[in-house]
């Protein structure tokens, strides 16, 4: 992630660098134009000027001269002080070197025969104790290892740059020294840098455009972290089940719900969605109504909208001219030779008969005798 970063962040400076150079040279080409205009002007009554503008251009010339001379100067400077800091580094390393040969040969000659003796003469729990200890210290150094690796790979990838450190720990920051061409074009690399850091991409899931994490409070009122998603892909999630609570994942994708949990999971999705609309207006719905719309939606297996398309499955021509688009049901009905049995509420309210439910479940029988 490091090194794609870096390499954008160095493509980015130089064209900048290039677009800053190529506005002064613009600037520079239309001055002296100007300049040349206001002379041809001038020339019939300065006769004087030609020699003096001549000496400046000399004076002028010299000046830069100096100037190239300086820059020059002082580019090798930072290169012999670059070079100087590369060999005190080199320096400390040998020197680190040497002082671990000298530990291992100091550890090699404290060793006796009496040692191994008395080694082997130690329990059971002396020789776990050692294992563990040389478990921690093979691990250690391997981090040690993988740090100087990465730290090397960092700098060996660009010429540009010259030193980088990071969090060994919780890898939340890094720091890169960057040695750019010295240039009379200067711009804001503090800008530059917080721009790029919130447009570039350098890990992405597919189907996941963003991500939030956010402190909540669970019903203990204990603070978790809950990570928030623009776009859906539970099938990379569930990789993630040492870090995720795959038990409380929720998404609002009901097909994807659906399709991953099953056509239950989809019923409580909807139940929830609605719920939630309506509470942001302060209005409490019945849960049996809501569980009756989600129930119609995915009784046959498979979510369904609660629209005319939705509705096209229903086998009561009646219930479905009642809910939209009268005139189509009953043109389709008419055509194809529909048969109504009565049996839904809605086709029974349309020709006067008792609904089938409640009390119309039943009939009272009055007795005779």
């Amino acid at each position: 992630a490091s090194f794609r970063f870096f390499k954008i962040l160095l493509e980015a400076i130089k064209r900048k660098n290039a677009k800053m150079a190529s506005f002064t040279e613009v600037s520079t080409r239309k001055a002296t134009r100007k300049d040349l205009d206001g002379d041809q002007d001038k020339t019939q009554n300065n006769r004087e000027a030609p020699a003096e503008e001549e000496e400046n251009v000399v004076d002028a010339e010299a000046d830069e001269g100096d100037g190239d001379a300086t820059d020059a100067k002082r580019k090798k400077n930072q290169e012999e002080e670059v070079d100087y800091e590369s060999e005190e580094e080199n320096g400390e390393e040998n020197t680190d070197e040497n002082l671990e040969d000298e530990d291992a040969e100091s550890e090699k000659e404290e060793r006796t025969p009496g040692d191994e003796e008395d080694q082997n003469e130690a329990d059971g729990g002396d020789s776990q104790h050692l294992s563990f200890m040389s478990q921690t210290k093979k691990e250690k150094d391997r981090l040690l290892q993988s740090a100087e690796s990465r730290v090397n790979a960092v700098v060996e990838s660009h010429p540009s740059i010259q030193d980088y450190t990071f969090d060994t720990e919780n890898e939340l920051w890094c720091e890169v020294s960057l040695a750019l061409p010295l240039m009379k074009v200067y711009f804001d690399i503090s800008s530059l840098l917080v721009s790029l850091a919130r447009s570039t991409v350098i890990h992405e899931v597919k189907g996941i455009t963003r991500c939030l994490l956010n402190e909540s409070a669970n019903k203990q009122g204990e603070k978790e972290l809950v990570l928030n998603t623009e776009g859906i892909n539970l099938a990379e999630l569930f990789r993630y089940s040492d870090i995720l609570d795959l038990n409380r994942l929720y998404s609002n994708d009901i097909h994807a719900m659906a399709k991953t949990y099953g056509i239950e999971s989809a019923l409580r999705v909807i139940i929830k969605e609605i719920k939630d609309v309506f509470a942001v207006y302060g209005i409490v719905v019945d849960p049996r109504h809501l569980s009756l719309v989600a129930d119609y939606m995915c009784f046959e297996g498979f979510y369904k909208p609660l629209n005319r398309f939705g509705i096209q499955s229903n086998s009561s021509p009646l219930q479905q001219m009642t809910f939209e688009t009268s005139y189509k049901f009953l043109k389709d009905a008419t055509m194809m030779g529909a048969h109504d049995e009565l049996r839904s509420p809605s086709a029974c309210l349309v020709v006067g008969k008792v609904v089938k439910g409640g009390t119309g479940l039943f009939d009272l029988k009055q007795p005779l005798t």
